[in-house]
């Protein structure tokens, strides 16, 4: 009885460990399918799909996860690698139509059009109800000034897949690279209701609000588009914000400064747009945390560390002050003050860590 309840333990053991591995395999396939555009879940996601491709796996699984680890390159601008992906891919099924429109972005951004075009043409041939497809053709014909032939495709997709927000949008750059502002707003608000904090539609809805004449609802929603101040655009939204506000304005001089600062770019002419921005405004711990951000980008961790301080004197409530006080002292070799400020930020706002690091700051 002792050997058989001993053997039982050992088989179940077995099977516990096999679970295991099994269990790590379905996690790791489930990250490598997961859609995301973060960039440390992108990095996690390539990492998925390397070890699904390393592990073995049948031919479909091969095929999935050298697509799906395409499209992680592709996001991450690896265009050349990404393509070598969605080649072995298509190698494996040749009419996988997302790993044909993955490709042809690929090219797109690799500057090859006609390849490009070539993919989506097929993808649309694989799967006549790949609305993507479609989109993805639209927005290479805008390139090229066929306003007409991009509508037709982004009505199409619109169509197949109404309740995505990229389509809309896209419709209405086609409608303003016509100057038909009404309809490009119509389809910017169709977007926004599908996708209320989308940066790609507020900024086309500035744009075209802007062509219309309406200047105080282009400034508005370029002040709503910099709530995500990491876009490729984010720097032209801000300067579009100075440029609609009060000469002077110390909001709109902030906002260039944020962006300037989350995105490392322009670190001098940020500082100058703080300096003038608490000139008028001297008591603002927004501004304040914004100039602390530029000396931290900057290497001045003890500068930034006296403004973050500032800041939180004004307004004891505000996260990210603690947040980055705390890395700028772990910089400057504090590390208890560090770990107290970044505990405390982190304790109020479960989110602030993703945040910033998003922005490529961490502790």
């Amino acid at each position: 009885m002792h050997r058989l309840a001993l053997l039982a333990a050992v088989l179940v053991v077995g099977d516990l460990g096999g679970c295991s591995a099994q269990m790590a395999q379905s996690a790791q396939s489930a990250t490598c399918k997961a859609a995301t555009y973060d960039n440390d879940r992108l990095q996690a996601k390539l990492a998925a799909c390397t070890r699904v491709i390393k592990q073995g796996a049948t031919s479909d699984e091969l095929e999935q996860a050298l697509a799906q680890r395409g499209e992680a390159q592709r996001l991450l601008s690896d265009d050349k690698a990404a393509i070598t992906d969605f080649d072995q891919a298509l190698r494996l099924k040749a009419d996988d139509s997302v790993a044909l429109n993955g490709r042809g972005l690929a090219y797109l951004d690799d500057g090859k059009p006609d390849l490009a075009l070539a993919d989506f043409n097929a993808a649309i041939r694989a799967d006549p109800s790949y609305g993507d497809a479609f989109d993805s053709r639209g927005y290479l014909e805008r390139t090229k000034g066929d306003y007409a032939a991009a509508i037709s495709d982004q009505s199409h997709a619109i169509e197949l897949e109404p309740d995505a927000a990229l389509p809309w949008a896209n419709r209405g750059y086609d409608y303003a690279g016509k100057r038909q502002w009404d309809s490009a707003i119509a389809d910017f608000d169709d977007a926004l209701r599908r996708a209320s904090k989308y940066a790609y539609a507020l900024e086309g809805r500035a744009e075209s609000e802007r062509g219309k004449g309406d200047a105080k609802a282009a400034l508005k929603d370029y002040q709503a588009a910099l709530n995500d101040p990491h876009t490729d655009n984010a720097l032209a939204d801000a300067e579009a914000v100075v440029e609609l506000s009060p000469p002077g304005d110390p909001e709109a001089l902030n906002a260039r400064c944020w962006v300037r600062g989350v995105n490392d770019v322009e670190l001098p002419e940020g500082l100058s747009d703080c300096q003038q921005s608490l000139a008028t405004r001297p008591n603002s711990a927004e501004t304040l945390d914004s100039l602390a951000l530029i000396y931290f980008r900057q290497g001045r961790f003890g500068d930034a560390i006296t403004q973050y301080t500032a800041a939180l004197a004004l307004d004891p409530t505000q996260e990210q002050s603690q947040y980055m006080r705390g890395i700028a002292k772990l910089r400057a070799g504090d590390k208890a003050g560090a770990d107290a400020d970044i505990e405390a930020a982190s304790a109020a706002d479960k989110t602030i860590a993703g945040t910033f690091a998003g922005y490529g700051l961490k502790p």
